[in-house]
C-alpha cells in the first residue's frame, strides 16, 4: 500500500492568523482560488500516476502560499511536502530530501521541535532517505519522530501506531525481521483497540505483518494475514478499489512463493483488471502488475512470455515515468533475467549494466539497488564464462551491501553465497568454503533451520 504521507500531511493545516498574509484584496482572493484548484489537481494528478504534472500544480501551490503567506507558515511548509511527495515518486530523491528539510525546519521553526507535526515532517523526511539506502538517518529521524508522539499522545493514539509502522518498515528493510514483526503486531494491536478490527488501517497492518512474515519464509502465514487484509478491505472499499487490487497483487506473491504460480496468475490478472479500470493501461501501477504477470510466467517456464510481457511493462514505465527512474532500471533488471532464461546472456548482461548505470545516476554507488544490480551482471557474466568478471562484480555488490546493512543481513549472505560459487568455478575451493559456511550462518541466524 501507499504511504499514508497525504493523509498526515493535511493535519498540519492550521487557522491562518491574519497578520500573515502578505496580499490583500482582490489578488488574495484570486490566489486563494487558484490555491485551493493547484492543490487538489496536485493530489489528482498523483493518484493518477501523473507526478511530472504533479509537481508543476505543486509548485505552483508553493509558490502562492509564498506569496499570500511568506516562507516560514505552515502552509508553505506543506506545499514543500507536497512536492517533496511529488518528485520522489519521479525518482528525484535528492529534491524530495531538500523539501522536506526545508519542511521540517519551518515546522521547528513554528511550532518547535517537540510539536506533532514536527514529528510528521521527520517521519516525511526518514521515508526519503529510505529512498536512498540512508539508514541510519532513517533510524534517527524515525525513533525522534516516535518519541515525540508517544510523549503527545501516549502509547495508544492512532499517530503513534502509524510512526511505528513506518519504522518497522525501516527495521525490516534492514533484515530484523523478528524485530519488525514485534513493532508491526504493536501497531496493529493500537489500531484494533481504537478502532476495531474492521477498520482500512487494521488492514494495512494485516498487510505489513504478511510481507514481514514472507521475508521470513512464513508464506502460509503471510497467505492468511494478507487474506484478512484482503476481507476487510472488501468490506470498507469493494473490490473495484486500487487498496484491494494492491493487496490481491501481495497474495499473488505469496502465493507463487509456495509454489502455487497459476494462482497468482489469476490473482495479478484481477489486480491488473483492477488497475486498468481505475487507472488505465498507462499507469506506473499497471506496469508494476503487469511485470509481476511476467515473473509469475517465467517461474512457469514460459519464458518467451515473461519477455512479452516484462518488454510491455517496461514500455509503460519509460513512457509514464522516464527512462531515468529507478523503477525502469527495475524493469531492465527484471527482463535481463528472462532474457537469460532463455539462454541470451549476452542481451542480459547489456539490460542489467543499463539498470545499474540508472541506479549508479540515480542514487550513487553506495545504494542497495546498485549492488543488486551488480550482483545479478555478475551472475550473467558468470554464465558466459567471465569468472575473473564475475569475482569484481561480486566482491564490489557485497562491498556496498557491507556497508549499508553490515554483515549479518541476508543480501549480504546472498553475495556471499554467489562469490563462493564463483570462486568454486575457479577451483579456489577453500575460499568457496569459507564463504559459503559464512552465508549458511547468517542465513541461520535470521532465518533459522527451516527456511526455504
Amino acid at each position: 500500500m501507499k504511504r499514508r504521507f497525504l493523509a498526515w500531511l493535511l493535519m498540519t493545516f492550521v487557522v491562518m492568523p491574519a497578520a500573515w498574509a502578505q496580499v490583500e484584496g482582490d489578488d488574495r482572493d484570486s490566489l486563494l482560488v487558484r490555491s485551493d484548484s493547484l492543490l487538489v489537481a496536485g493530489v489528482g494528478l498523483y493518484r493518477a500516476g501523473r507526478y511530472a504534472e504533479a509537481v508543476r500544480a505543486a509548485t505552483g501551490l508553493r509558490d502562492i502560499y509564498g506569496l499570500l503567506y511568506g516562507t516560514e507558515h505552515p502552509y508553505y511548509a506543506t506545499a514543500l511536502s507536497y512536492l517533496a511527495e511529488y518528485h520522489s515518486s519521479l525518482g528525484h530523491y535528492a529534491e524530495a530530501i531538500a523539501l522536506a528539510t526545508e519542511a521540517m525546519h519551518i515546522c521547528g521553526r513554528v511550532y518547535g521541535t517537540e510539536h506533532p507535526n514536527y514529528a510528521v515532517a521527520l517521519n516525511n523526511l526518514a521515508n526519503y532517505y529510505s529512498c536512498v539506502g540512508n539508514f541510519a538517518a532513517v533510524d534517527t529521524l524515525g525513533t525522534r519522530a516516535l518519541r515525540i508522539l508517544e510523549r503527545e499522545y501516549g502509547t495508544e493514539h492512532p499517530y503513534y501506531a502509524t510512526a511505528l509502522g513506518s519504522l518497522s518498515d525501516y527495521t525490516a528493510r534492514m533484515g530484523n525481521y523478528e524485530e519488525a514483526i514485534r513493532m508491526g503486531t504493536e501497531a496493529m494491536n493500537i489500531y484494533e483497540r481504537v478502532y476495531g478490527p474492521e477498520h482500512p488501517d487494521y488492514a494495512q497492518s494485516l498487510s505489513r505483518l504478511a510481507g514481514y512474515h514472507a521475508s521470513l519464509g512464513h508464506y502460509a502465514a503471510a497467505v492468511g494475514l494478507c487474506t484478512e487484509a484482503m476481507c476487510i478491505c472488501e468490506q470498507a472499499y469493494g473490490t473495484e478499489h486500487p487498496a484491494y487490487g494492491a493487496l490481491l497483487s501481495n497474495l499473488a506473491s505469496y502465493r507463487a512463493s509456495l509454489g502455487d504460480y497459476a494462482g497468482a496468475i489469476r490473482l495479478v490478472t484481477g489486480t491488473m483488471d483492477i488497475y486498468r479500470k481505475v487507472y488505465g493501461t498507462e499507469h506506473p501501477a499497471y506496469a508494476t502488475a503487469l511485470g509481476n504477470l511476467a515473473g509469475y510466467h517465467a517461474s512457469l517456464g514460459d519464458y518467451a512470455e515473461a519477455v512479452r510481457l516484462g518488454t510491455g511493462a517496461l514500455g509503460i514505465i519509460g513512457s509514464s515515468l522516464g527512462r531515468e527512474h529507478p523503477a525502469y532500471a527495475t524493469a531492465l533488471g527484471n527482463l535481463a533475467g528472462y532474457h537469460a532464461l532463455l539462454g541470451d546472456y549476452a542481451e542480459a548482461v547489456r539490460l542489467v549494466t543499463g539498470a545499474a548505470q540508472i541506479y549508479e545516476r540515480v542514487y550513487g554507488a553506495d545504494h542497495p539497488d546498485y549492488a543488486t544490480a551488480l550482483n545479478n551482471l555478475s551472475a550473467h557474466h558468470y554464465s558466459l564464462g567471465h569468472y575473473a568478471e564475475a569475482i569484481s562484480l561480486g566482491t564490489e555488490a557485497m562491498g556496498i551491501r557491507a556497508k549499508v546493512y553490515g554483515t549479518s543481513h541476508p543480501d549480504y549472505a546472498t553475495a556471499l553465497n554467489n562469490l563462493a560459487r564463483y570462486h568454486a568455478s575457479t577451483g579456489d575451493y577453500a575460499v568457496a568454503v569459507v564463504f559459503c559456511t559464512e552465508a549458511l550462518g547468517i542465513r541461520e541466524q535470521v532465518f533459522g533451520t527451516g527456511h526455504p
